[in-house]
């Protein structure tokens, strides 16, 4: 039989009819498919109906024939595509699929096994990396997160009869689990925070890491009108889209778009901030009623979350080498230690990780409820007061 079928004649009690079949995608357990239909009365009718049908078969691809890195690289453009996932993810998931290896990327997602995705995390595991070294844990894990997650859609959809990366072994999550963040105490924060040395800018930024703990994206969405009395509204970021530009979309989650009450102090250092900003106005020939960005070049133009990032490097060396603080820390962890410290308060975990825009408190829990020697002393105590 030809690849495009064929239309043959039989007899019935009623005179010949006609019939055609023709080969279909295979089944998702890789069985042949063979498409069939009887009754007509004219081989003009049947070729009609053959070509129709064909037509309508046409779109389904055939499992057997899609390579695994040919799949996950069109899964990961769909899913970018109707926005399930934000292109800053995308970008994410991209880098994690260079790490499949050539092999392992031809290999067809019908004939995909648990032990081919062993052997690769292995390889990864013991020669990966520029060093040849490997790679750690984490990133072995992230590769297979992928991996997982589209095979997931794909067995969703009947592409393939099971996910066969549900029985891969990746290195365990207490292996992959990354090194405890370290944070200045809360007093040397405050230090950085009253530094004399701080420029109005440089505070401002500072004030909405650590006491808005606001992610980077968020702080260079920001606009004044956000801000009404003590409480600041995050309705919007800042990310970056597949060609690399800065774009203005909504939050990174539902939860994401929240309300920030401020301490007194981050307030004060707002209002400073926006009395020397529209000293910058008027030397540029902007109007004071414009409305800017919150956090803006003293041009007025636009930061970008890079920027941000690269400025705060430059606040934290000159802290550093001015022994305010004892360490660097990113703009990150400004946030981090706004979580650290808050959760160290007392503060209720629903009420943090509202704060921080966490969708689930129990996450907020298991990365910022650090153990420290004071609180391991305050436990201690406790316990020993009951008797």
């Amino acid at each position: 039989m030809s690849g495009r079928g064929s239309v043959s004649k039989y007899s019935t009690a009623n005179g010949l009819r006609w019939s055609f079949r023709f080969d279909g995608p295979a089944r998702p357990d890789g069985r042949r498919r063979q498409v069939r239909r009887r009754g007509f009365r004219t081989h003009a009718e049947a070729t009609a109906v053959l070509d129709r049908e064909r037509a309508r078969w046409a779109g389904v691809v055939d499992p057997s024939a899609i390579r695994l890195g040919d799949y996950l690289a069109g899964w990961i453009n769909h899913r970018s595509a109707v926005g399930a996932i934000r292109p800053a993810t995308a970008d994410q998931y991209g880098d994690a699929l260079k790490m499949l290896g050539e092999d392992l990327e031809v290999v067809a997602i019908m004939k995909l096994t648990a032990s081919h995705l062993d052997r690769r995390y292995a390889e990864l595991a013991t020669t990966g990396g520029r060093s040849g070294d490997g790679r750690s844990a984490s990133t072995i894990r992230k590769l297979h997160a992928v991996v997982r997650k589209g095979l997931s859609d794909a067995q969703r959809k009947g592409m393939i009869p099971m996910n066969v990366a549900d029985a891969a072994d990746p290195p365990s999550t207490s292996a992959a689990r990354p090194a405890e963040r370290k944070v200045w105490d809360a007093a040397d924060g405050f230090a950085l925070i009253r530094w004399p040395r701080l420029a109005a800018d440089e505070r401002c930024l500072v004030v909405l890491a650590m006491l808005g703990g606001l992610r980077r994206g968020e702080i260079a969405g920001l606009r004044w009108s956000d801000l009404g009395g003590d409480q600041l509204s995050i309705e919007r970021t800042i990310a970056q889209a597949p060609d690399k530009t800065w774009v203005v979309g909504p939050p990174k989650s539902a939860k994401g778009r929240r309300v920030v009450t401020l301490p007194d102090e981050a307030i004060t250092a707002l209002e400073m901030y926006r009395r020397e900003q529209i000293s910058w106005f008027m030397a540029t020939g902007h109007r004071p009623d414009t409305e800017p960005l919150l956090v803006s070049r003293r041009t007025l133009d636009p930061v970008t979350p890079e920027e941000l990032s690269r400025w705060w490097q430059r606040i934290i060396a000159r802290a550093v080498a001015a022994e305010v603080v004892p360490t660097a820390m990113t703009l990150h962890d400004g946030r981090h230690w706004c979580g650290t410290h808050l959760v160290a308060a007392g503060v209720d975990p629903r009420t943090v990780s509202e704060v921080l825009g966490h969708a689930d408190p129990a996450f907020t829990l298991r990365v910022y409820a650090h153990s420290d020697d004071d609180r391991k002393r305050a436990a201690a105590a406790a316990l020993g007061a009951l008797g």
